[in-house]
């Protein structure tokens, strides 16, 4: 046998490698292991001045570091030996040649640890007086209903049955968002800041039901903060009546499901036109009675009696300074011109003239109404998600179209009639004047164009 060292024997299966090239396909075959859910009890968390939160998650025998970097969607909250479940990808990190689970969400395991996470946070809230800080009011008929809702939810139909039943067409604008998980939180926060900034008057915040660590993103502080720190009153309906996340104890209103939160913010067309009718008549009435009543009063004070009695106190008041002869005849001049005066007459007058002005201004004013356009078969173009710099206090703020030149083909338009509304979309635009139109079909037959 020849001299054989060591080193002269080789492995036929083995793969020489860089240090670097192994490392790449450790990364490269860690990489494939995807967005995981692991449960385990942490051990020994340290959070950074950076904002990064490092502890083990152990289970027995094994563990793994888990690094948890600073973010409104994934707040630490557990503490040495709470059970947890981490949401998160595998990382390999190569100049340490460490496996590390970088966690996206960290949420307590069990009702118990679960009850103390949201008891931490209330406890903040009550602190800073969140909880005990006045609710805004619900508007009685806002400019628009804002709605955060998951994207597949039956919540939505719901809101929107409730829409269609009490106030068909009312302006509704609707936000998706994740309803559980991690991004839920900040999902549902720039909702809300994205429906104020077009103008909602209130917004429904809704889901339904879940176990206790489902709903718990809508127990996250931030979440809290930004509901009780809304411009608009903000409406929250999470789960059933027994489920009662922390954002139910700083909303405006609390309502036990969706369908009581839409009954709760979109108007009663029916009951609202009823009481606008009452107030009318109760106002004439009271302007009647007040008329009336001070007509009878000016005729029982005998207003040319009235006068005369103060001509001649002015009189004896003006004797008692030396006046002269001419302005003691012009006094009696004036006297005798103040017993042949009616106030009474002049007022009834007056009167007259103003009844006859008020009715030809509410004529004008009837005329003028855009609904009575509407009525007559007309309808108003705008074009869809199109609104004013600042919307009235009664609608949305659209511009309507007045020319075709404004729009383009394929663009969405919104037609707005005098009972409810429609979408269209643009196939083709002809300028200039219109022209060929002959007859126009009303419900009374053919009327001829003007």
């Amino acid at each position: 046998m020849g001299n054989l060292s060591f080193f002269d024997t080789e492995e036929p299966s083995a793969r020489e490698l860089s240090l670097n090239r192994l490392c790449l396909e450790i990364s490269q075959a860690v990489s494939g292991i995807g967005k995981v859910v692991v449960e385990g009890e942490v051990v020994k968390p340290i959070t950074r001045p950076s904002g990064w939160t490092y502890f083990t998650l152990a289970d027995r025998a094994v563990s793994i570091q888990v690094a948890l970097a600073p973010s409104r969607n994934s707040p630490m909250t557990a503490r040495h030996g709470d059970r947890v479940r981490v949401v998160g990808v595998v990382d390999f990190i190569s100049r340490r040649g460490q496996l590390n689970l970088r966690a996206e969400y960290v949420t307590p395991v069990g009702d118990g640890a679960i009850a103390q996470a949201i008891a931490a946070v209330r406890e903040r809230l009550e602190a800073d007086g969140i909880l005990a800080r006045p609710r805004k009011p619900i508007p009685v008929l806002p400019r628009m209903i804002g709605v955060v809702c998951g994207a597949k939810a039956a919540v939505r139909e719901d809101i929107e049955s409730v829409v269609s039943q009490r106030f068909p067409g009312y302006p509704l604008e609707i936000r998706t968002v994740p309803v559980s998980g991690p991004e839920t939180p900040g999902a549902v926060t720039d909702a809300i800041g994205s429906l104020v900034r077009y103008g909602a008057g209130v917004i429904v915040v809704a889901r339904g039901g879940g176990d206790p660590a489902t709903l718990l993103p809508f127990s996250d502080e931030l979440l809290c903060r930004t509901i009780a720190d809304c411009p608009v009153p903000i409406v929250v309906a999470i789960g059933h009546e027994g489920d009662r996340p922390l954002c139910d104890e700083v909303a405006d209103l609390r309502c036990g499901t969706p369908s009581l939160a839409a009954v709760a913010v979109v108007p009663d067309e029916v009951g609202l036109r009823g009481h606008l009718a009452g107030l009318s008549d109760r106002s004439q009435f009271a302007i009647y009675g007040r008329i009336r009543s001070e007509v009878q009063l000016l005729a029982k004070m005998a207003p040319s009696d009235l006068l005369r009695s103060r001509v001649e106190v002015a009189g004896e008041r003006l004797e008692a300074y030396g006046i002269s002869e001419l302005m003691r005849s012009r006094l009696a001049e004036s006297a005798s011109k103040l017993s042949r005066f009616d106030l009474g007459t002049v007022i009834a007058h007056r009167l007259e003239s103003s009844q006859l002005a008020l009715s030809h201004g509410w004529a004008i004013v009837s005329v003028l109404d855009p609904r009575g356009v509407l009525e007559r078969g007309y309808a108003l173009v705008v074009r869809e998600g199109d609104r004013l710099a600042h919307g009235s206090e009664t609608g949305p703020g659209w511009r309507a179209i007045r020319s075709s030149s404004e729009i383009s083909p394929g663009e969405n338009l919104r037609m707005v009639f005098a009972h409810g509304s429609a979408n269209a979309v643009v196939s083709s635009v002809e300028p200039g004047a219109i022209e060929g139109i002959g007859t126009i079909e009303g419900g009374d037959g053919v009327r001829k164009a003007q």
